[in-house]
């Protein structure tokens, strides 16, 4: 038997669920990939997620597991454009700006931010004045998070993203070619819909939107849930026409997450967006794991955010 070959593990971390994805260092392939339920309201109860992630390494990982990312669901998390005036420090201004954004002192806050191509509205912006992506999360609710992925794993956590910016991360990477369009990416999950918006390879802003409320549970009736899924698909519609600055006509529209799998979502989805939309594939310029080893990894979709950070990670090492 040859030896395992080392990996990052990438876990995405929902109300609902944990998705897992593997991926080898230094390579552009998933090796393998899961979702893993989670008992309802005990998705920030250590104990059922410390034996969930320790069932995604033991069941699903097929290499050495070396490095750690995670994320976690925007709505729960921010994630913010700040655009930082010339000659100012964009330090103090990013932290000025959250610091009104968010609803609770900064310093509760783990928050980091890194500078960001300006798009082409703002290329008129003196050359010193600079676009920066902003993300905060509580901080409590970080060490506590971290902790128990640690604790389940024996790694250090390298690093805890967004979902949003991680579904952002695979797009530029499955659709080089659309790079220049103006691009919306709808992040459907069975607890909530993120509609995203992307240019240049860049995020632009989000939407979170929880039309379904809760009838998109594991036990809710059939009739519950379909009208739930009716209430998401309008809410989505509803986004997009509210839209300015040309994001209600996007150049294009991709779905992913949970409801990318659900036939009877993607049917209302389309009787609501006359332009249509596509699947957004991780897998599309990189193999996908073996379906005879994550048979549930296919359609890619699913695993849109996952793969977003397990591609930084493996870049990054």
């Amino acid at each position: 038997m040859g030896k395992k070959p080392s990996t990052v593990a990438a876990i995405e971390i929902r109300p609902s669920c944990l998705k897992f994805v593997e991926m080898p260092r230094n390579e552009r392939r998933v090796l393998s990939a899961g979702v893993f339920p989670l008992e309802p309201g005990r998705w920030r109860d250590r104990e059922h997620l410390v034996a969930q992630v320790r069932s995604a390494l033991d069941t699903t990982a097929l290499g050495n597991v070396v490095r750690l990312i995670a994320c976690v669901p925007l709505g729960h998390a921010f994630l913010r454009v700040v655009d930082v005036p010339p000659d100012v420090n964009a330090h103090d201004h990013v932290a000025w700006e959250l610091s009104k954004y968010l609803a609770r002192p900064l310093e509760e806050y783990a928050c980091d931010f890194q500078a960001e191509a300006a798009a082409p509205e703002f290329e008129s912006m003196e050359p010193e004045a600079r676009r920066y992506l902003a993300a905060a999360f509580r901080r409590a609710e970080t060490i506590t998070l971290r902790e128990t992925l640690e604790h389940a794993t024996g790694l250090a956590l390298t690093a805890l993203d967004i979902d949003a910016a991680a579904v952002v991360n695979t797009f530029t990477f499955a659709h080089p070619e659309f790079l220049g369009e103006r691009v919306i990416i709808l992040n459907a999950n069975t607890e909530a819909t993120t509609v995203v918006r992307t240019h240049q390879g860049t995020f632009q802003g989000a939407v979170v939107r929880r039309d379904a409320g809760n009838a998109l549970r594991s036990d809710a009736e059939a009739q519950e849930r379909a009208e739930g899924l009716l209430r998401c698909a309008r809410g989505i519609s509803e986004s997009l026409a509210d839209a300015t600055q040309g994001w209600n006509a996007p150049d294009r529209v991709f779905l992913c997450g949970d409801l990318a799998v659900d036939a009877d979502f993607k049917e209302l989805l389309r009787t609501r967006l006359p332009a249509g939309f596509s699947l957004l594939n991780p897998y599309r310029n990189m193999p996908g794991p073996d379906p005879a080893d994550s048979p549930g990894a296919y359609p890619g979709a699913l695993f849109a955010a996952t793969t977003g950070i397990a591609l930084r990670m493996a870049e990054e090492f």
